[in-house]
């Protein structure tokens, strides 16, 4: 990053959360639970088998919601409703 790609204070990087809270977010339990250890295997993981990460996604969210979910039977309002829940714990 050049100088003039950064922030008004220098930084890289505006807010980035403290150890504690990453330690705690649902991304890093679903990362643990599928015995990713980084961001950038997980999204290499992502993106070599999509099925793979679209269930698994789907099977997290089913599990924090009362009703069972498949694939097919939820619609895009709910997945982004979910996903927000999800990612704001």
């Amino acid at each position: 990053m050049t100088q003039n790609d950064t922030f008004p204070f220098g930084q890289e990087i505006v807010w980035e959360p403290n150890p504690q809270w990453m330690a705690e977010s649902n991304l890093q339990t679903f990362m643990d639970r599928h015995d990713i250890d980084s961001y950038d295997k997980l999204l290499a993981r992502a993106n070599q088998d999509i099925a793979w990460f679209w269930d698994a996604v789907m099977e997290d969210l089913a599990s924090s919601s009362r009703r069972p979910t498949s694939r097919s039977s939820i619609s895009a309002t709910a997945l982004n409703s979910r996903l927000g829940a999800w990612a704001g714990r």
